[in-house]
Parts: C-alpha cells; sequence; structure tokens
C-alpha cells in the first residue's frame, strides 16, 4: 500500500491508553518484512541496473533467498559492521563496516540501486523520547546525505519521522511511501522509494495519524478466502500475496496457474520466516 495525501487518519493514542489498544496484535517478522519489500522495489526497478548496493545488510538470513530471485543483478554489495550470512559467491562483495556518506562517494555516477537498512533508532531509543527523536533525525539526514553524493539511480530508503520535533514539517526526498508487510504491531516506519531528485514537505503528525490508521484499521482486516496451512488471512498476508504476484508475474507471464505458483512461491521461501500472532 502507498501512503498518499488523502490515505485516511487515526488520531494517535500513547500506548497506555484504553480502547483501541485493548486488544494485541503482532505481526512481527523482520527477515520476511525485509524480504517481500526488497522483493516489491527490485520488481519495480530492477531493469535500471545490475548492481545493487545494500547498507545495513547483517545477518541477512533472507538475502540468498533474495539473490536468487533476480537473477538479472550480477553485483550485490552489502555493508554491516556485523556479519552479512548470504553465501558468497562472485556475484558478492561483503564489507564488515559501517557505510558513511564518504564512502558513498565512491558510487557516485555508477548507476547503483540502493537499500538502506539504517538502524541507529532501537528499542531502547523509545525510553527517552528526546534521544528517539534525535536518532530518527539523524537516520534520515545520514541516508539524505548518501543518496544526494551518490545520485543513484534508484533508492529503498528506511522512512520515519520525529514525533516531537520544533517543526511539524520534514523536507524530505520525494517519491512513493510504501508500507511494509510484517512490521511491529504499532511501527511507524515506511520504506520510500525514490530517484532522490525531487524534494516535497512531510507532515509529521498526518503521516503519524495515517500509519495509526493503517496499524489500527487496515491491518487488522481479516480475509478467510486466504487462508490455507500456510497462507495466513490478514491484510499483511493479502499484501504479501499481491506483491510476489507482481513479481512472478513480471518474471513468468500471466500465466493460467500463477495463483497456485504464488501460493507455492510464499510456501517455500516466505513462510519459514514465522510472524507471531495474536488473534
Amino acid at each position: 500500500m502507498i501512503i498518499k495525501d488523502d490515505t485516511k487518519e487515526l488520531q494517535y493514542q500513547p500506548k497506555n491508553n484504553p480502547g483501541i489498544r485493548e486488544n494485541k496484535y503482532n505481526y512481527k517478522s523482520g527477515q520476511r518484512k525485509l524480504l517481500v519489500t526488497e522483493i516489491e522495489f527490485l520488481t519495480l526497478y530492477g531493469h535500471l541496473s545490475d548492481t545493487v548496493l545494500y547498507i545495513g545488510s547483517a545477518p541477512g538470513h533472507h538475502l540468498d533467498t533474495l539473490i536468487d530471485c533476480f537473477p538479472n543483478i550480477k553485483k550485490w554489495i552489502f555493508y554491516d559492521p556485523s556479519d552479512t550470512v548470504c553465501k558468497n559467491s562472485m556475484k558478492v562483495e561483503k564489507h564488515k563496516k559501517f557505510f558513511t556518506p564518504k564512502i558513498a562517494l565512491e558510487f557516485n555516477g555508477k548507476n547503483v540501486l540502493f537499500i538502506s537498512d539504517i538502524r541507529g533508532f532501537t528499542k531502547s531509543c523509545k525510553q527517552d523520547i528526546k534521544i528517539a527523536d534525535n536518532t530518527i533525525i539523524n537516520d534520515m539526514e545520514t541516508q539524505k546525505l548518501m543518496v544526494k553524493n551518490s545520485n543513484f539511480v534508484m533508492s529503498s530508503l528506511k522512512f520515519r519521522l520525529p514525533w516531537e520535533a520544533n517543526s511539524d514539517i520534514t523536507e524530505y526526498f520525494d517519491g512513493d511511501l510504501h508500507t511494509t508487510p510484517w512490521l511491529g504491531e504499532f511501527s511507524p516506519e515506511l520504506r520510500l522509494f525514490t530517484d532522490g531528485k525531487l524534494y516535497k514537505n512531510y507532515s509529521n503528525k498526518k503521516i503519524d495519524n495515517q500509519l495509526y490508521w493503517y496499524n489500527c484499521e487496515q491491518r487488522r482486516q481479516l480475509y478467510p478466502e486466504l487462508k490455507s496451512n500456510y497462507i495466513e488471512h490478514d491484510y499483511d498476508q493479502l499484501e504479501e500475496c499481491r506483491i510476489v504476484k507482481n513479481y512472478l508475474k513480471q518474471k513468468l507471464g500471466d500465466t493460467p496457474d500463477l495463483d497456485e505458483k504464488v501460493q507455492s512461491f510464499i510456501k517455500t521461501k516466505c513462510s519459514i520466516y514465522k510472524p507471531t500472532y495474536r488473534y
């Protein structure tokens, strides 16, 4: 789902408030989230380059599957200070260190696709709103500088806005704001697909309320027709089916058995990363 200016909103409620937060839902599956979101990004833009630069790639348990899905990508470059566990091959280049805006200059003009899973923001940051906001702002500004320094052909950026900034407006790259399946229950995280050429003013409060509606209303919709022994029946699963179907349709064409192939792909590639549910 793409968050647009006219996407519905719901007034944010703190966690300790009664009401809509009383029913606990937990969809989180980190590796599955990354796999599905990256499949969507490369389905849309993988034709633009045969090189992917991925920062924050560790641990990367899903990366072998991702690499297999896109044989047209001839080079995968991974940066993370921790070990990235995908298989070594002629296609794979691993750097066990932080990726910096200075390093980004080396990729200027090289027609590279960029994926960022920058992770300065952690659970411990949530204990102090000022620390949380400063960390979010730093992550966003670091990504911005990397993109400006490199002129990537297309980027998938982690996108989240501060809660209590000095201004309600954040200027950032224009592009498409994609929701991601298998996030935490009330996660405000989006993925921004952007070419980094134009800017837009985003309302922090509006985006926060739109994501609160998405997490509390849209994601809680159930689709019994999806239910099987390996496919769940919630909105996250519906989104995953859509993304996988678009990928397979691009790869195989609109074959009569496309729906069966979608189910098989999810069973063998996605469902190994089990999310946690509380219905």
